[in-house]
């Protein structure tokens, strides 16, 4: 795909950012030239434009107008002057969460919440919508649809946010004292007092996913408060658990606290080599929460998902490297979105195999195009209070068995996802 974008284009760079984006999912070569007469698709303003874009759209996000309720009206697309829809904006305002820069929020902790987004107004948070965007934009456009490679079947990444280990004496014995479950309750109070807590459960964990051939990462909170850890990372005891994750082949990445430190410093806590994140309780905004990852060693974060639904958080499907409006170039890390955790299910109450049911539907719908992060704490492989976890996530790696989907570790997102985009986005003029 030879392109040629007309000079009157403003935030050109945004235009080409998206194009490179959708190269890299349909497995198209893309080349931006300066000559229109090499090329085999032209974008401008102007009526006789194969690709015509919104002259409103960008004017509205260097004036700071990020809200869905100006961008998306009446459906989840930008349109240009001539009331078609301008699919390379939609893309660009979908895959980077705009609708969230700056958003207000009654949070506990100031994040954007679910109900604030055009997802719950149009009720598409399970709709892959970028990627039917893009298989529009490609089809509409003829001179590209010849030039499509088969994409690879969807994958998926196992991750494991550790807040607690020693939460099940008071949780679970809880739980089991309300169900009469004195003994159990004997019982968890004695392993916890030997040293041997229920939620010291990674190499449970870990042989689980053994036996299905898949392996996770461990996100691991390195500050102990009230609000972080109930755990010193740094302790005997749990670095002898992180070298066992280790040992096993297994990987460990930052679960970043809701401390004011900066991501670098919590890093500098942990070995060498480590440049995965995930914030803890998901804490970010943006911008400023992607601004925090460019200014540390982060290669990967897997933080975008909602604690209240489960689903696309920007309606795309897989990883991506963002783009920093602010300095008008794409950010220098990859995004690798988070779909499904444990407690979005379990703070409504739902029947786990109702959930499985719906998980395995909706996994079934998206087949292709998609990488799926699941997030399942170690904390629910209990069999008190959280009680039928394991089993609805045995039935998760099932199907994945079963269906034949791969399971990616750090270096394979790498390759597969970071550095194509990073190559073709570093060449960007």
């Amino acid at each position: 795909m030879k392109v040629y974008i007309h000079p009157e284009i403003t935030g050109l760079k945004i235009y080409q950012y998206t194009l490179v984006l959708i190269a890299v999912n349909r497995g198209i070569e893309i080349d931006f030239v300066e000559n229109p007469n090499e090329a085999n698709v032209i974008l401008s303003y102007g009526n006789n434009s194969e690709i015509k874009i919104s002259k409103k759209f960008y004017s509205d996000l260097i004036n700071g107008i990020f809200n869905h309720e100006n961008h998306f009206k009446n459906d989840c697309f930008i349109k240009n002057e001539f009331g078609e829809i301008d699919y390379l904006s939609t893309i660009f305002y979908c895959v980077n969460s705009i609708q969230e820069y700056k958003a207000p929020s009654d949070d506990f902790l100031g994040r954007f919440e679910f109900k604030n987004s055009y997802q719950e107004k149009f009720s598409n948070i399970k709709i892959n919508h970028v990627q039917n965007c893009i298989d529009s934009f490609v089809r509409i456009n003829a001179k590209i649809s010849n030039e499509i490679k088969t994409r690879e079947k969807t994958g998926f990444v196992l991750t494991h946010d550790i807040d607690s280990v020693y939460g099940s004496i008071k949780e679970d014995g809880m739980f089991a004292l309300k169900k009469g479950g004195f003994v159990d309750f004997i019982s968890l109070s004695f392993r916890h007092i030997i040293g041997r807590a229920d939620w010291l459960n990674f190499e449970k964990i870990m042989k689980i996913e053994s036996e299905y051939e898949f392996k996770s990462i461990f996100y691991w909170l390195l500050k102990k408060d009230k609000m972080n850890a109930d755990y010193s990372f740094k302790s005997k005891k749990l670095q002898r658990y992180y070298s066992i994750v280790k040992t096993g082949g297994f990987e460990s990445g930052l679960h970043k606290s809701l401390r004011p430190d900066s991501i670098n410093d919590e890093l500098e806590l942990m070995e060498k080599g480590i440049d995965s994140n995930r914030f803890h309780f998901l804490n970010f905004t943006l911008p400023e929460g992607y601004n925090q990852i460019e200014r540390s060693e982060i290669k990967i974060d897997l933080s975008l998902g909602f604690t209240e639904e489960y689903g696309f958080r920007n309606n795309y499907g897989l990883p991506f490297i963002p783009y920093n409006l602010k300095e008008d170039r794409p950010f220098s890390f990859l995004e690798v979105p988070m779909h499904i955790m444990d407690r979005t299910f379990f703070r409504d109450r739902l029947d786990v195999d109702d959930v499985s049911k719906e998980l395995i539907m909706w996994f079934n719908e998206n087949l292709n195009n998609s990488v799926f992060c699941l997030n399942f704490h170690n904390n629910f492989f209990s069999e008190f209070k959280y009680r039928g976890y394991i089993k609805l996530y045995k039935t998760l790696l099932s199907y994945f068995k079963e269906t034949g989907l791969t399971c990616y570790d750090l270096n394979q997102l790498k390759v597969d996802y970071y550095i194509p985009q990073y190559n073709l986005l570093s060449n960007l003029k």
